[in-house]
């Protein structure tokens, strides 16, 4: 009974864990596709601008997240990809950067399970 105790506590634990990794997960997506649609249809990144539209969003559902432009810099220097050959669309190339990173963290939570 103690092994099955153990067992689900791990579960639980494991569960947990992975909760908080999906959010932040949908959160740097969701991020980082509005970031790569602005760079896309200006030409130029606008981190500080959408650092404190971000923050205000926060702001008004009651959060005290903050964001700056480093943060979203950072963001976009690891997964955004930089425009590729013509063949192949800047949303698609996008796309395709999300599916791996998906791929990544699926792989690593089952490592540790």
């Amino acid at each position: 009974m103690r092994a099955y105790e153990k067992y689900a506590l791990d579960i639980a634990k494991l569960f947990g864990e992975i909760r908080r990794k999906q959010a932040q997960l949908i959160r740097m997506e969701n991020i980082g596709v509005l970031a790569a649609y602005i760079q896309h249809v200006t030409g130029r990144n606008y981190d500080d601008e959408l650092a404190r539209l971000i923050t205000n969003a926060h702001e008004v559902v009651g959060s005290k997240k903050q964001f700056s432009a480093d943060q979203l810099k950072k963001l976009r220097q690891r997964h955004i990809p930089k425009p590729q050959a013509e063949t192949t669309s800047f949303l698609e190339a996008l796309a395709e950067r999300l599916a791996e990173a998906g791929e990544i963290f699926a792989d690593r939570l089952a490592k540790k399970a």
